[in-house]
């Protein structure tokens, strides 16, 4: 999403003149809660989803809040601005019922410091083993490529003890990855392709729903319990150094948003939520000749948020990159009062 952040500023500095009403004045129809009560977790889309008449609109409510450098990551406290034009038709009759000046504006209030789930949920992660609980069957149709809304067949171990509601991730494990330094193997590279319910019994087999899909899932996909990802930002600042192993994608170059794995994890004290940043030595450099060379210092050139940990092993997702980032790159802790870079 590239939009021009000096445009996005000039209507957001236009929009302070608009006449606002909090959200806390008015209900969402039918519901017990104010609309200022938005659940942990949500973003931008989901705030989208739930008062405008499309969710794809987002981008518009990014547009009136310059203080959202990133959609996919809503920021402590304060609120969130909503052009009442775009409103869902119910909302902005309450808005007219309950407030007696015409307004533009309704500012929701937002959970502090909390990161995409899906984002969480698509980066995947680095594993031994795969306990698989089950593995994905197909569909009535002979597709071989599965996707999101789609009914699908899966076949579960312990089967009968399974409801309808369950929840499942679909992954796939895809190569060996292995350290760039020691050469230790790290495990399997475990891919998310998506998330399914299972809704009922067919045969020997269920039916699941695929809920959500990240990527194309094929017959054979492997079954695991889903973990509702942890998605707080944490302010943690734990004293370890460490080496990228892997990127999800397999290249050995990548930028800022790309997810990449690392060789430290839950059993170093990593948590979802910390960052880290990724370090390079400092040149040498000789201005007064061969006697007279300096080590420059080194430098931070890109942030890293931990996504997700495994005890020895993590995700994580490339922000504010100066530089390209590469497989073998060191990072570390964040030092206490600094930044990234």
């Amino acid at each position: 999403m590239f939009l021009n952040r000096s445009l996005i500023a000039a209507i957001a500095a236009a929009a302070l003149s608009c006449p606002v009403a909090f959200a806390d004045e008015i209900a969402v129809p039918g519901a017990d809660r104010q609309v200022h009560e938005v659940v942990r977790g949500d973003t931008l889309w989901d705030i989208a989803n739930a008062y405008l008449e499309d969710p794809f609109m987002w981008p518009k409510i990014w547009w009136q809040n310059e203080q959202v450098t990133n959609p996919d990551l809503i920021y402590p406290g304060g609120r969130i601005r909503i052009p009442v034009a775009l409103l869902k038709p119910d909302l902005r009759q309450e808005i007219e019922a309950k407030v007696a000046m015409p307004v533009e504006m309704i500012e929701v209030q937002v959970e502090s410091g909390v990161i995409n789930p899906l984002v969480v949920e698509a980066a995947g992660y680095l594993a031994k083993d795969v306990p698989a609980a089950g593995k994905v069957i197909g569909m009535h149709e002979e597709h071989f490529l599965l996707g999101q809304d789609d009914d699908i067949f899966v076949k579960l171990a312990h089967a009968d003890e399974v409801m309808p509601g369950a929840r499942y991730q679909v992954v796939r494990p895809v190569v060996n990855v292995y350290h760039p330094v020691s050469h230790k193997r790290m495990g399997k590279m475990v891919r998310v392709l998506g998330v399914v319910t299972v809704t009922g019994d067919e045969g020997r087999l269920k039916l699941a729903h695929v809920e959500r899909s990240f990527d194309v899932i094929n017959s054979g996909d492997l079954l695991v319990p889903y973990v509702t990802p942890d998605v707080t930002v944490s302010r943690e600042r734990p004293a370890l150094q460490g080496v990228i192993v892997a990127t999800r994608d397999g290249r050995t170059i990548v930028g800022t948003d790309d997810v990449v794995y690392l060789d430290r994890g839950s059993a170093d004290g990593l948590e979802p939520g910390v960052e880290l940043r990724v370090v390079r030595k400092g040149n040498r450099i000789d201005p007064e000749g061969v006697w007279g060379s300096y080590r420059l210092p080194d430098r931070g050139v890109a942030t890293l948020q931990v996504l997700s940990v495994q005890e020895g092993t993590a995700a994580a997702r490339i922000q504010g990159a100066l530089e390209h980032i590469e497989v073998g790159d060191r990072f570390e802790g964040l030092p206490e009062g600094k930044g990234a870079a």
